[in-house]
């Protein structure tokens, strides 16, 4: 086997795809790189030695899909993992490289031939006890025959010997951010590969990523559950037709959008519940967007506890409105639309861009810079305009970064947090040696500093 001519295979297939995407599905490249131009030669061979430099250093074949799954989420939103344009590039991988995973199919699994369950466990994120996964059992329609443990074994004592008693396949991730779940994510992708006789699978993981895993499987025909811990108890959601169980202590709890009381512990809690109802209502009804007050409403009926509720007893200081609004995967805004029943609507933050080029019939053009004195040369030139137009000595720098913003098709402060600057707008304004920031009524001015 070649390395080299593997890493350029695998280089090309990556910009490829991306090529494609940007061509055919623009709404899932990340905004700062749609502007990109991937169909130029000079990007082309730019981008494809920045990769080969990227792999080249990687001996290992497992970890060269952990590592293209890592540079896919630099330029793509979640919404490409749930795609089948994901699945064809991890198949195109594998085809390219030789034992690409770590994961071996055991004896056992290459004879199977009788349908079948597998479970996937995400260690590090959650861990069940037999009893669990005798509940687990009764869920499934087939028997689970194949159990895949991954974690970084090494930080969790005397685990991997405890699962391996009980008849997982172990797979070792390196210590890291996100290493398990990229992990899972990888190997879960291609189980349909790996056993064709699967019909279910249990995605058991804390961690929201792994819903579009499950997305994946469902295209290929799988009955996708999903498994999480809730406070004191493990819920089991069927990704297909949205039933659930949940086992607390002794007690089997079954429903459809229902559940008993649940206490969240964390802001973070509410964020990630909220946005998981939002992705279904939106997935179910087939619109780009929903009403926050259905959102609110499938939150009380799924845990029996009002969102207001909810807030207050983790005496957060926000209302609701300002909650969904603090949730990075959703984007909330009002929909003038007499099609709408609430003119405040959530979308998916991965769909936003594309919702806006079809209510506007194009899509706005967004400048990238690539410096700070890129953006001190445009702010300056906004100041100056506004100066000359005005005739004043001083312009209110919130004026600035709206200008900014209606010019730009952004926020100053985006810009700024996109080139990880680590400064705040007004403390980025008081750097630039061209421009003076003064308060002024209580309030700060800048303008343009003398020569």
């Amino acid at each position: 086997m070649n390395h080299d001519y593997i890493i350029d295979k695998l280089s090309r297939h990556i910009y490829q795809s991306i090529l494609s995407i940007h061509q055919q599905h623009p709404q899932w490249l990340t905004g700062k790189y749609r502007r990109y131009a991937w169909d130029s030669p000079e990007f082309e061979r730019k981008l494809l030695a920045k990769l080969k430099e990227k792999f080249i250093r990687v001996k290992v074949p497992d970890d060269l899909v952990i590592n293209v799954i890592k540079i896919l989420r630099v330029f793509l939103l979640p919404g490409f993992f749930a795609d089948l344009k994901f699945v064809h590039l991890l198949e195109q991988i594998r085809q390219d490289i030789e034992e690409i995973s770590e994961l071996k199919p055991s004896q056992s699994s290459t004879v199977l031939d009788q349908a079948c369950a597998i479970l996937l466990l995400d260690a590090e994120n959650l861990q069940i006890d037999l009893e669990t996964e005798d509940f687990l059992a009764t869920i499934c329609h087939y028997p689970i025959q194949v159990k895949i443990a991954f974690a970084n074994w090494r930080s969790l004592g005397k685990k991997d010997i405890e699962f391996h008693h009980r008849g997982y396949e172990l797979i070792h991730v390196p210590p890291g951010k996100d290493s398990a779940d990229i992990k899972m994510a990888t190997v879960g992708s291609s189980m349909f590969i790996h056993y064709p006789t699967a019909r279910e699978i249990l995605v058991c993981s804390s961690d929201q990523v792994m819903r579009h895993l499950g997305n994946t499987l469902q295209t290929h025909g799988l009955t996708v559950y999903l498994v999480h811990k809730e406070a004191n108890r493990i819920v089991v959601l069927n990704q297909n037709t949205h039933e659930y169980k949940a086992k607390v202590k002794q007690s089997t709890v079954e429903g459809k959008h229902h559940s008993p009381h649940v206490s969240f512990n964390s802001k973070g809690d509410l964020e990630k519940a909220l946005s998981e109802i939002a992705e279904d209502l939106i997935k179910s009804s087939k619109t780009p967007s929903v009403a926050c007050n259905n959102i609110a409403s499938e939150f009380k009926k799924r845990y029996n506890l009002p969102i207001t509720k909810a807030i207050k007893n983790l005496n957060l200081n926000c209302n609701y409105l300002d909650l969904l609004k603090s949730c990075s995967s959703l984007i909330v805004k009002k929909i003038n639309n007499h099609d709408h029943n609430n003119d405040t609507q959530v979308s998916l933050a991965e769909q936003d861009d594309l919702i806006i080029e079809t209510d506007h019939l194009i899509a706005k053009e967004v400048t990238l810079f690539q410096s700070a004195e890129e953006i001190e040369a445009a702010l300056t030139k906004i100041i100056k305009n506004l100066l000359n137009k005005d005739s004043k000595k001083s312009i209110l720098i919130g004026d600035v970064a709206t200008i900014f913003s209606k010019q730009y098709h952004q926020s100053v402060t985006t810009v700024i947090k996109n080139l990880n600057l680590g400064k705040k707008y007004l403390v980025f304004l008081q750097s630039c040696q061209g421009l003076v920031v003064k308060k002024i009524n209580k309030k700060y001015q800048v303008k343009v500093a003398p020569k």
